[in-house]
């Protein structure tokens, strides 16, 4: 009855199955025909124990075979795509057939480990190693060594893209053990971590990288941000906020040319007109910037509104050295479509901007989306628009 139904099943590469069936060995693959002259549920039997690393005597005659044994790898692959991290480990304890599939680098391309807890050292090593790209670890505690000293990839890099770690703790150099593997990174945040030099100079290792957050982070110097613009020259999108910088890092930031978005909210010191125009002149495709709680030396508004044509966000909140007149300066800028200004007093000349330019949105976001991986309050499952799961 069973070789009946075995010669009705399509053949995998078309056509059907007749005469013949495909029994897979260790170590070659053995075709067997006239499979009425066969005991096709003793061949089934055998190719199960086989196939889950068992040995020993079979079922007893009669007793039905799992139909998932006859699954090939890339359907079973895609059934364990739908489990979340914690049954994926179990699954993988079944057998050597499902450890080696629950491997998969495609059942690991995106994780979600928000506010983890690594309970035991080289865990997150060991995860990466199975070739994750996209990483939300935000809130995470993370334990060194990142990796087991006796891990056969230890040396190997990881294939990380795109990497949140948010507000994430790092116990000793782990920080920079995680960053000097990462050579493939496009966007990553580090916003509230402990970014120092060494840290700063891993990051620019990787030439392709677009996106990076470092707001709030601790130990930003001049000389980091030096390192990271001469090696990192595509940057697009750069959050600086509160990192303690002053204008002197401005000059460094004239190299990034390809620079759209830029966050340099808490700038120590203040900006004046000169460290001003020549950021405006070098980073002529600018289209979001941030300068709130910065003291701005009057004629940067007529800078901006002459020199940033692309310019289509612009935040200058709590910025107290705005004059009315100053904020007028920016209604000849014809690409604007966002102006936050919060703080800012003085109601008329705020109502008198909103009569000359009512194509512009006043103070619809308080919160600098520049560089963050997400830029609304909630988490969606994506960082910056890449799928990084929910935690299950």
């Amino acid at each position: 009855m069973l070789a009946k139904k075995m010669a009705a099943i399509p053949h995998r590469w078309g056509g059907e199955r007749k005469n013949s069936f495909f029994l897979s060995s260790k170590k070659t693959d053995t075709v067997v025909r006239n499979s009425e002259d066969v005991d096709v549920e003793k061949c089934l039997r055998d190719n199960k124990l086989r196939s889950s690393g068992e040995s020993g005597v079979c079922k007893e005659q009669g007793e039905d075979i799992s139909n998932f044994l006859l699954l090939s790898d890339e359907i079973i692959i895609r059934i364990f795509s739908y489990l979340p991290i914690n049954s994926l480990t179990k699954a993988a304890r079944v057998n050597k057939r499902w450890k080696t599939l629950t491997h998969d680098s495609e059942l690991w391309h995106s994780v979600n480990l928000d506010n983890c807890r690594f309970k035991k050292e080289g865990m997150l090593g060991s995860l990466l190693h199975r070739g994750v790209a996209v990483l939300r670890l935000s809130k995470a505690e993370i334990l060194a060594p990142i990796c087991y000293t006796d891990e056969e990839d230890e040396c190997k890099d990881f294939d990380l893209k795109y990497l949140d770690a948010s507000m994430t703790q790092f116990s000793q150099n782990t920080l920079f053990d995680l960053l000097i593997k990462c050579v493939s990174l496009v966007n990553l945040s580090l916003e509230g971590c402990k970014a120092g030099v060494l840290e700063v100079a891993a990051i620019s290792n990787n030439k392709r990288l677009q996106v990076l957050n470092l707001s709030m982070a601790v130990g930003v110097t001049l000389s980091s941000i030096n390192i990271l613009t001469k090696q990192c020259r595509r940057l697009e999108s750069l959050n600086l906020a509160w990192t303690n910088q002053t204008r002197d890092c401005i000059r460094f930031l004239c190299r990034l040319s390809e620079l759209k978005e830029l966050n340099l909210s808490g700038l120590r010191g203040g900006i004046n007109r000169k460290a001003m125009e020549c950021l405006v002149m070098a980073c002529k495709k600018l289209r979001a910037l941030d300068l709130s709680d910065v003291t701005l030396q009057i004629g940067i508004m007529k800078l901006i509104a002459d020199n940033c044509i692309l310019l289509e966000e612009l935040s200058i909140s709590r910025c107290s050295d705005v004059k009315p007149e100053q904020l007028l300066e920016l209604t000849t800028l014809d690409s604007l479509c966002q102006l936050n200004l919060f703080g800012f007093v003085n109601s008329a000349a705020l109502e008198r901007f909103a009569n000359l330019r009512s194509d512009v949105a006043i103070n619809k976001s308080s919160f600098s989306p520049i560089a963050r991986p997400i830029c609304t309050t909630s988490y969606e499952g994506k960082i910056w628009e890449e799928y990084a799961g929910f935690i299950i």
